[in-house]
């Protein structure tokens, strides 16, 4: 398998005709800590989180305080699972891609409907 592109150091990440600009959570706490404590987050920007290797990690709303949408990315930057409005209340249920992913974006809660965004559809970074 080849290896991912670079990152580039403040990356925005296109989706269909969406553009999200997106913070990296590429450490062990980075990745432990999400976005849990925040109020929100700004209209289109997400959360990326780099994996060293595929797999399938699970994700969980503890101490978050507003819905997000999750998109599951495999290691060539392909949509392979959705999770819609995954929500607070529903701490302590655990999200699960449905085959091993590389790379996790979150996004605000309605992102994926907005943008009618399917599995298959490709992830690109634009400068």
């Amino acid at each position: 398998v080849a290896a991912p592109p670079p990152l580039p150091p403040a990356p925005t990440i296109t989706l269909g005709e969406a553009k999200i600009k997106v913070e990296i959570a590429d450490t062990a706490e980075s990745r432990a800590q999400g976005l849990s404590g925040r109020d929100s987050l700004p209209e289109n920007t997400g959360l990326l989180f780099i994996f060293d290797t595929a797999s399938q990690p699970g994700f969980w709303m503890k101490d978050m305080n507003f819905p997000i949408d999750i998109i599951w990315l495999d290691e060539s930057w392909k949509i392979v699972d959705l999770t819609i409005e995954a929500r607070p209340e529903k701490y302590p249920e655990i999200y699960l891609p449905r085959s091993p992913v590389r790379y996790v974006l979150e996004v605000n809660a309605g992102f994926i409907s907005t943008h009618n965004l399917k599995i298959g559809d490709p992830a690109r970074f634009i400068k």
